[in-house]
């Protein structure tokens, strides 16, 4: 894991998911090593189901949300090195 920071335990084969806001003025890619995702939420609003896009790298600019969603189908902990300030549960 990296230093410092917390990790998101999660049980093989659980639907999860999580918000982000970009609050500093610098964009942050959202990485998620070994998972594909959707985007179910930009700043826009809640995306459609059917009109969700699979990814497995996002960007979000200063100011922007996106929220994920992904089934954990590996078998290490995910962990999202960025400060948690940017990390909405």
């Amino acid at each position: 894991m990296f230093p410092g920071i917390d990790s998101m335990p999660v049980r093989l084969a659980i639907a999860c998911g999580f918000g982000w806001e970009t609050l500093t003025m610098t964009n942050h890619p959202i990485h998620l090593h070994g998972h594909h995702f959707t985007v179910s939420c930009t700043d826009g609003g809640w995306v459609p189901e059917t009109a969700q896009w699979p990814e497995t790298t996002t960007d979000v600019s200063v100011g922007a949300v996106r929220a994920i969603d992904f089934k954990a189908d590996c078998a290490w902990r995910l962990g999202v090195p960025l400060p948690t300030s940017h990390i909405t549960r």
